[in-house]
């Protein structure tokens, strides 16, 4: 089991959460991602919900030990953030 600091959690998020949405689109770039963020927040529930099934599996991914450079381009995450917005 990987324990990590706030700090290390802060760039995990910072990093692995826009990543989740761009990844929906097979895209890269964070401008995009933060275009859909703010679209998913057309409904508040939507998007909060998406911002948590994301932040859990960021989570999840790092106490496994799974692959952070997956976790920080949103490989793992995306899924989550599709059911989350459901």
């Amino acid at each position: 089991m990987n324990f990590f600091t706030l700090k290390d959690y802060i760039k995990l998020i910072k990093e692995g959460l826009p990543a989740s949405y761009s990844q929906i689109f097979f895209s890269d770039h964070r401008l995009f991602a933060f275009i859909l963020l703010l679209a998913s927040f057309i409904d508040p529930a939507t998007g909060l919900s998406g911002l948590i099934g994301v932040s859990v599996s960021l989570t999840a991914a790092h106490v496994l030990g799974l692959n952070p450079v997956f976790s920080r381009q949103g490989i793992y995450t995306f899924n989550s953030l599709l059911t989350g917005l459901l």
